[in-house]
């Protein structure tokens, strides 16, 4: 979703700066054809990933303020004791979609391997 964000962005600024880059052939090759699955041009491409992949990198360098007030009511959230809230504690002792395919797999598995070695022990 941030990808739109940024390219959403990218329109609504008129472009007036140049930015030259070197690449190698397999690079270009690699990008064009980014552009061409995307169906953008080759600088819409290169704008909207480089701009997505920036705003990543920066991420965690945002610096947020706040006024003392919210700033104190901040740090005593942050200091009071956690609220257990019992649909929470089920729904986490609940085996996960991709647990529940595991344990399925491996029933398989189970089943197919007591199978082959009951028919090699046949032969």
């Amino acid at each position: 979703m941030p990808e739109r964000k940024v390219a959403s962005r990218l329109r609504i600024h008129p472009r007036t700066r140049r930015l030259n880059i070197r690449a190698s052939e397999e690079q270009e090759n690699l990008i064009r054809q980014g552009a061409q699955e995307h169906g953008e041009s080759v600088t819409d491409f290169m704008l909207r990933t480089a701009c997505a992949e920036a705003e990543h990198a920066l991420a965690d360098k945002a610096h947020y303020a706040l006024p003392p007030d919210k700033w104190a009511a901040f740090l005593q959230a942050l200091d009071r004791p956690p609220v257990l809230k019992p649909q929470l504690r089920n729904l986490f002792s609940e085996a996960s979609v991709l647990e529940q395919r595991s344990r399925e797999g491996n029933g398989r598995r189970k089943k197919l391997s007591a199978s082959a070695s009951s028919s090699a022990s046949r032969r």
